[in-house]
């Protein structure tokens, strides 16, 4: 800004594009250097897992932020954990797909990650994709479970499904009736 401005002072036509040699210089600071996140990480290692270690080196750190909240990493990883074991018992496990219809909130990440940490494939869903997206999908990834919330049931295609909520959580299950889960994989 000060290059703008100085070179509005002795030029009666400054020129914007123009730029001089110390923007240059800004320029690839920004761009090169301060970009450089490269991080080293165990390659075999799953999200869910990078994500426990990070809890264990900051429990207490924010990990999540949305509009006038927070969850620490701790407080992320409880509410995951308390969502896997739920998922558990209702059948997730290793290639079992779960759909996501959430609104962008902290339950968002809480849900990726309890489907993660259930062993499950998350199937992310948005409510403002036409209805017939919507059960297109629902109906192609054959998922024994849908975790949205209670104003979006109403968005999502009508179907026979049981309904089921869980107390005392923002969630709402739909097990899907078209759909059937076989013995889950995951040992207890």
């Amino acid at each position: 800004m000060a290059t703008i401005s100085r070179g509005s002072l002795t030029d009666s036509t400054p020129r914007l594009a123009t730029e001089s040699s110390a923007a240059k210089v800004d320029s690839v600071a920004i761009l090169h250097a301060w970009n450089r996140t490269r991080a080293e990480y165990p390659k075999d290692w799953c999200v869910q897992q990078l994500f426990e270690a990070q809890v264990e080196r900051t429990p207490g750190a924010v990990a999540a932020v949305f509009q006038d909240q927070e969850f620490t990493y701790r407080e992320l990883n409880q509410r995951a954990n308390q969502l896997a074991h739920y998922l558990r018992q209702l059948g997730v496990g290793p290639e079992v797909p779960v759909g996501i219809c959430v609104a962008r909130s902290l339950q968002l990440a809480v849900a990726v990650l309890g489907v993660l940490k259930a062993g499950g494939a998350y199937v992310p869903l948005d409510a403002a994709y036409p209805d017939d997206r919507l059960a297109f999908m629902l109906a192609d990834t054959c998922g024994p479970v849908l975790l949205t919330q209670k104003p979006l049931l109403g968005r999502l295609p009508q179907s026979k499904a049981r309904r089921a909520s869980r107390r005392g959580s923002p969630w709402s299950t739909v097990p899907w009736s078209t759909c059937s889960v076989g013995k889950s994989r995951i040992r207890n």
